[in-house]
């Protein structure tokens, strides 16, 4: 073998030498980062980051506990209530979200407040903008859909004692 041949296998080994070591870095870097993920994971399942432990996990649709509004149509109205057909949004045992609709009275005291929401053209272009003006219990109609807002839990009361009723479009 001439000194240019035994050169070039020499070079030949060292290259062989350097991609078996870069190959090396490269698995041990993946096997390092796959089990840093896992340590993540398993670290943020069994901590939940201080989260109570009732916290609903991600990836899966949760109800809320407390309700503070409804919405539905005006089915009845007195002096002093609004019978709505309200509309509950519920989650059955696969993750899907339906509707189901209630009945419920909604009681009007001294201190609830009346609003309707409109859109409105806004002036110079085509866009229109929500517009809320104040109104009397007198302009609510039957047939109307209207958000009932409430200080208290809503989600299981017949009977809602309204702090705001708004008119929706």
């Amino acid at each position: 073998m001439t000194p240019k041949e035994v050169k070039r296998k020499n070079n030949n080994i060292i290259y062989l030498i350097v991609a078996v070591f870069f190959l090396f870095l490269a698995i041990l870097f993946s096997y390092y980062f796959v089990s840093e993920v896992k340590k993540v994971k398993m670290a943020l399942e069994t901590s939940r980051n201080g989260l109570p432990s009732d916290f609903p996990t991600l990836n899966k649709i949760h109800t809320p506990k407390v309700l503070y509004n409804l919405a539905g149509l005006v089915e009845e109205k007195g002096g002093e209530y609004l019978m709505l057909e309200a509309t509950i949004p519920q989650i059955d045992e696969e993750g899907r979200v339906f509707k189901r609709t209630e009945t419920r009275t909604i009681l009007i005291g001294e201190d609830t407040k009346f609003s309707r929401l409109a859109f409105v053209s806004q002036e110079g272009s085509d866009r229109r903008v929500p517009q809320k003006t104040s109104i009397t219990f007198a302009q609510i109609r039957i047939g109307d859909y209207v958000e009932v807002i409430s200080n208290r839990d809503v989600s299981k009361s017949q009977e809602i004692y309204a702090s705001q009723i708004k008119i929706l479009p």
